[in-house]
This record gives C-alpha cells, sequence and structure tokens, in this order.
C-alpha cells in the first residue's frame, strides 16, 4: 500500500471496469477511499470487493451520469459515508463506437453522458472541496483536440471537456481546486478489446501507426490518474496531459 492519497476521499465514475476500474484500485492502494460510480450494478460489486481485499476502502454506487438527480444522490452518499470529498475523477462517457450518426438522438444522449456529467459532477463537487480543497480529473480524448473523428457528437464532447477544464481551473482554482484532463488515444480495456479481437487488421493498423507499436494499459492511465489527484502535481492547473503513446504525431 502508497499513501499518496492517505487520507483522501475519491469519487471514480466509470469505474466498474476498464481505465475506472484500474483508477479506483490505484486511488484506495494508494490511501483512498473510493466511490466506485457505475451504472453496471454487476460490476460494481467485483471492484468494491478487489479494493476490499487489498485492505482498502469502497463504496459501490450505481449512477447513471446523465441524471442529475443520481449524480446529487451520489454526492450525498459520499457525504454520508466518508464525510468529505477530495478527488473527483470524470471517467464516464459513451464509447465513440455507438455511431456517428448526428442525428438529435445520438447528439444529446453522447453529449448528456459525456460532457454534460461531467459538468454537474464537477458542480456538485466544489461544496465538498472548497474547504480544503481538492482535484478533478476529466478523461478526455486525442479525439477533441489533435485527431479528427468522423463521430461528431465524440469529438464534440472531447473537445468541450478540455474547455470545461480550463474553465473549471480558472474559476475554482482560488479555492485550492485544481482542475485537469487526461487527453487519451486507444487504451486496451475489454470494451476497446471485444471490437480490436473482431478486427485484427484494426490493431494491427493502429499498432504500426503508433510510435509505441500498441495502445496503452488502463494502469497505465490510473498512473496519470494518481499524479493528477496527489500533491505530486499541486502547481499543475487547467492542463490537459496528452498520454496516447505519440499516435497523434505521427
Amino acid at each position: 500500500m502508497g499513501s499518496a492519497l492517505a487520507g483522501k476521499v475519491a469519487i471514480v465514475t466509470g469505474a466498474a471496469s476498464g481505465i475506472g476500474e484500474a483508477t479506483a484500485i490505484r486511488f484506495a492502494r494508494e490511501g483512498a477511499s473510493v466511490v466506485v460510480a457505475d451504472m453496471s450494478e454487476e460490476g460494481l460489486p467485483r471492484v468494491v470487493d478487489a479494493i476490499a481485499r487489498q485492505g482498502g476502502r469502497a463504496l459501490g454506487f450505481a449512477i447513471d451520469v446523465s441524471e442529475r438527480e443520481r449524480i446529487d444522490a451520489c454526492f450525498a452518499a459520499t457525504r454520508e459515508a466518508f464525510g468529505r470529498l477530495d478527488v473527483l475523477v470524470n471517467n464516464a462517457g459513451m464509447p465513440s463506437s455507438h455511431g456517428s450518426d448526428p442525428g438529435a438522438d445520438l447528439w444529446e444522449l453522447g453529449i448528456a453522458n459525456t460532457l454534460s456529467s461531467a459538468y454537474w459532477m464537477s458542480k456538485a463537487a466544489i461544496p465538498l472541496m472548497q474547504e480544503r480543497g481538492g482535484a478533478i480529473v476529466n478523461v478526455a480524448s486525442i479525439a477533441g483536440n489533435t485527431m479528427g473523428t468522423p463521430v461528431t457528437w465524440y469529438c464534440s464532447a472531447k473537445a468541450g471537456l478540455a474547455g470545461l477544464t480550463r474553465s473549471f481551473a480558472t474559476t475554482y482554482g482560488r479555492m485550492g481546486i485544481r482542475t485537469n484532463a487526461m487527453a487519451l488515444g486507444s487504451v486496451d480495456t475489454p470494451r476497446l478489446r471485444a471490437i480490436l479481437d473482431k478486427a485484427p487488421a484494426l490493431e494491427a493498423g493502429h499498432n504500426r501507426r503508433s510510435p509505441l507499436g500498441r495502445p496503452g494499459r488502463p494502469s497505465e492511465i490510473a498512473s496519470i490518474a494518481l499524479f493528477l489527484a496527489s500533491e505530486e502535481s499541486s502547481y499543475i492547473n487547467g492542463q490537459l496531459i496528452v498520454a496516447d503513446g505519440g499516435f497523434a504525431l505521427a
């Protein structure tokens, strides 16, 4: 067990698998009490149990982050269970694989789940963080800042997360609340793996283009999130940290 987040309380959304799961487990290993928030009621107990087995504290909370009432309930549960909040990781969002049709329904759904949810989660975090300060980490994408994509809503939502990060950084930095984001390339999550296993040529093409020859690992992203959440990054605010293995440069 480490101590980078000893005594801290963190909420991680989309925490029942992939990047969110790796981040929640890593935070707990570093001493944080973690609210494992996800709409997958099946995955939540598995992650909570994994944290408990390593001696950590966790609360599983079922949430659809597009629903304001569930967001409010999540923060109320956090306050009741742990009495404070120090870190919020806005990882939940709808994947780009949900299609590129820019019709109204898909646009509204994608923006609600990926951008609006991060805004409302972050707004709800401020009252719990303002006395002691805290850290907000948004999970963005190179699709929103350096790489184009035909999935219009996804590109727009992830670009919006970068703007949201800068806005919160300037608005709440004087309260000691730092807001940063990670602009990610491909990460080998179960969701991506299910796609790549059906399209080996797609994976081979990605790996040929990437200077590192592979997608990222959830554990690698969790390490960046830990850095941004901890005092090791105490003078970093409003920044977009690119983690894509150099893919966008190739």
